[in-house]
């Protein structure tokens, strides 16, 4: 049997492992894994540090409004903590004191 390339990708992809996703039960949307909720509460440090011209819970707010954004049509939470940084981020230095 002659095995093209196009084919050893496809039963290669079949079989590789993917992450784990986190679903309620009841609402159908992603919930955090508590890794993801550790490393959110790091990001909230981080722009705490930051950003020390805003109130902690002014920060809080924005990262949760992020990770909610971003979990909603999410299939997994891996990239979660890193792109609610960013919009967070940018959010904050654009909000005026």
């Amino acid at each position: 049997m002659i095995v093209t390339r196009e084919f050893a990708a496809i039963t290669r992809a079949q079989f590789l492992p993917m992450p784990t996703p986190w679903v309620c039960c009841s609402t159908g949307r992603m919930t955090t894994s508590e890794e993801t909720a550790e490393r959110l509460e790091h990001v909230v440090a981080r722009l705490d540090r930051e950003f020390p011209m805003h109130p902690h819970a002014f920060i809080e707010e924005i990262v949760d409004a992020a990770s909610r954004r971003l979990l909603e049509n999410a299939h997994f939470d891996q990239y979660v903590p890193l792109l609610a940084h960013r919009a967070a981020r940018e959010e904050l230095s654009t909000a005026v004191v």
